[in-house]
């Protein structure tokens, strides 16, 4: 027994499909033993089951994403004869998702290999994130978690105050120059900076 959205979803009549194995729908030789098996799992334990993220692959060429639930139906003994199958299509979260990771990657790889030191700071002043050339700027090999505060010069001791000042005024910073003290080695470096608010509206980086 089918209802109308697995007719109109597989385009099928539903005298077209019953009695059909899920290789019929699409699903591979494996991916169908797979789901065979998940059935004698409900007739064993007499409970739902619940398979989460499955692919399916249409003859069209386009691809679906589902959640299933597999629950058991009792006859009037209290045994198991029949499994009632529940699918809920996620295919529109799952390509966000996999779009969000692929925008995440190519950050990533944008961030690690960009020429210009690139750093997320909190409120504290202390690294979050630190890409290599922030790295070899500060003369370590990692920044995380160490205190801007102790590669500031003495010269610039007043300098975060002012950089302080201009983010929360404008919520960036532009062409602001800072001396470096890295190993006693005086640098002077050029800051532009963007503030990091949370949903509510805080600066929090």
């Amino acid at each position: 027994m089918l209802n109308k959205q697995t007719c109109d979803f597989y385009q099928h009549e539903e005298h077209e499909l019953i009695g059909k194995t899920d290789e019929f729908l699409g699903h591979s030789i494996a991916k169908s033993e797979s789901f065979r098996q998940t059935d004698q799992e409900v007739f064993r334990k007499k409970k739902s089951l619940r398979l989460p993220v499955n692919f399916l692959e249409m003859k069209d060429g386009s691809e679906h994403w589902f959640n299933i639930v597999k629950s058991p139906v009792f006859d009037d003994y209290g045994n198991v004869d029949q499994i009632m199958v529940a699918c809920y299509e996620i295919t529109d979260r799952i390509q966000s998702e996999l779009e969000l990771k692929e925008n995440e990657e190519k950050f990533r790889d944008l961030f690690e290999n960009v020429s210009d030191a690139i750093y997320v700071i909190d409120l504290n002043g202390v690294f979050q994130e630190s890409n290599k050339a922030g790295n070899l700027l500060l003369g370590v090999e990692n920044a995380v978690g160490r205190s801007i505060a102790e590669f500031v010069h003495e010269e610039s001791k007043e300098a975060p105050l002012e950089y302080l000042k201009s983010l929360d005024t404008s919520g960036f910073v532009k062409d602001f120059h800072v001396k470096l003290d890295i190993d006693g080695d005086k640098r002077i470096i050029e800051i532009n900076s963007t503030a990091i608010y949370n949903e509510e509206g805080k600066r929090i980086g």
